[in-house]
């Protein structure tokens, strides 16, 4: 069974020196969210990403905060509550389904997620699901090699994996990158209709 972040952990994951090395608006600009977008962030956590993409795509614009995790959507309400944003949905998913409609998003996020899927293909193909054709999807992950943080090496998946499970759903993978030493990103564009 795949490594699975404990909820009673959430602090690190919004703790301010994680904000130095994973800008969470850069990151999102880069991927190409844009005002108006209406954006899945898949495995939300406690909102380290909702906030500023909520931020970026504006009162035009939608978040859905989708998570396994009733605690994480807890944080992040209690978030949105203290920013006043209203442009933010929170979602309860579950391992294998996302509660939402087919083409409900423009871009998806997929921060340190994919390598806590059980199947990562049938994970990939439902976010294929969600995103419209000609959507984007943002794919952050550690890289696949022994260092002081993240999960094992043996449940992490690489930058290639992770191209190919992408792929496989229907993206089309149009960057690799490094955002910093220790995470990589994909950036994909959804080419195909998902059959499911």
């Amino acid at each position: 069974m795949p490594h699975k972040f404990d909820p009673a952990r959430r602090a690190r994951l919004e703790d301010p020196a994680r904000a130095e090395v994973l800008p969470p608006e850069h990151l999102l600009r880069h991927g190409g969210l844009r005002p108006g977008m209406r954006l899945a962030d898949v495995g939300c956590g406690p909102g380290f990403f909702t906030i500023p993409a909520a931020a970026i795509v504006g009162p035009a614009g939608r978040v859905y905060a989708v998570d396994i995790s009733e605690e994480m959507l807890q944080a992040v309400r209690e978030k949105v509550t203290a920013s006043g944003y209203t442009n933010v949905t929170t979602l309860r998913a579950t391992e294998d389904a996302l509660p939402l409609p087919d083409g409900a998003a423009d871009f998806a996020l997929l921060a340190f997620v994919l390598h806590e899927a059980a199947d990562q293909q049938a994970f990939a193909r439902e976010v294929a699901r969600i995103v419209a054709r000609g959507g984007r999807v943002l794919l952050l992950d550690w890289d696949r090699r022994e260092m002081e943080v993240g999960p094992p090496v043996a449940d992490r998946v690489s930058p290639e994996d992770a191209q190919a499970v992408l792929e496989a759903a229907g993206f089309s993978v149009v960057e690799t990158f490094q955002p910093n030493t220790l995470h990589y990103g994909l950036i994909g564009v959804a080419t195909e209709e998902v059959e499911a």
